[in-house]
């Protein structure tokens, strides 16, 4: 009677050990990217990497061969259009001033954004940098890939300018460290960009 006492408890720890579902680094990846693959269909998404015919500038004419000044694409952009940085951000610019000071190596720049996942529902997680709070600080470094910030939000701040509004995708690589640990796709929507001087 004495075992019995013993084993019935192990045996319980047993079976709840292995009818816990454990999902590894890969299947967590694949889930998010069926999801993602899932949106850009559901939401017809055109995802551009031509940043000339996005957000304007000097370049060579693919028709002519010849110099030509591109004009920025008016804001907001189509709500299914998105620049796809070269490390593979998603941004839709929603206003944008290009008269406005553009972000310099070493500024200090503070979002202040609400972000959800790829279902839409809110990450409470981020609270504390929504337009409700103190928002977003973090010194801008181009190219860096600082897990503290993430790396989509340092590209997202070379496409815009001071009081940008703009809808970011985030790949869970490219996220913050929390993000990155979770292994979710976020769209995050910044409702103010202030960009400075340190």
């Amino acid at each position: 009677m004495q075992k019995i006492k013993y084993i019935l408890p192990i045996l319980a720890l047993l079976l709840t050990l292995v009818s816990c579902e454990t999902n590894s680094y890969a299947e967590k990846r694949q889930k998010e990217q069926k999801l993602w693959n899932t949106y850009k269909e559901a939401n017809n998404l055109i995802l551009s990497t031509d940043s000339l015919q996005l957000f304007g500038g000097e370049g060579v004419s693919p028709f002519t061969g010849n110099d030509t000044i591109y004009q920025p694409l008016p804001c907001p952009w189509p709500e299914n259009l998105y620049f796809q940085t070269y490390r593979g951000a998603y941004i839709r610019l929603i206003e944008d001033d290009v008269t406005k000071r553009r972000a310099r190596e070493a500024d200090l720049v503070v979002l202040r954004f609400i972000s959800y996942d790829l279902d839409g529902n809110l990450q409470v997680d981020n609270h504390d940098h929504t337009i409700y709070r103190e928002g977003f600080p973090f010194v801008y470094t181009p190219g860096s890939e600082d897990v503290d910030v993430g790396i989509a939000f340092f590209d997202a701040i070379g496409c815009i300018h001071h009081d940008t509004q703009f809808e970011l995708i985030i790949d869970s690589k490219l996220g913050p460290y929390e993000q990155l640990e979770a292994v979710v796709t976020l769209r995050v929507v910044v409702d103010e960009t202030s960009i400075n001087n340190q």
